[in-house]
């Protein structure tokens, strides 16, 4: 994710697609937010959650001035979908 900095919005959104969600924040900051991967829960036929795999990854993207100034990541698999 280190290079997206300082490169346009248009250009991170043409890469990585239209993000899931935008926050509008003051004097014209924007930040994006993506989810990458998904939550699998075993059920067993109770209902009950008998396996959970996280293999989620959310990105949230600072926009100032329409260039990317910063971002953050959490999920377990991150390491291994952002490369």
């Amino acid at each position: 994710m280190d290079m997206w900095i300082g490169r346009t919005e248009q250009e991170f959104v043409r890469t990585w697609g239209t993000p899931d969600r935008v926050d509008n924040g003051p004097n014209g900051s924007r930040t994006l937010f993506l989810h990458r991967g998904e939550r699998v829960q075993g059920l067993n036929v109770y209902g009950h959650v008998i396996s959970d795999v996280n293999n989620r990854c959310d990105i949230s993207i600072m926009i100032v001035d329409g260039y990317v100034r910063d971002y953050a990541t959490q999920g377990a698999t991150c390491g291994q979908q952002l490369r």
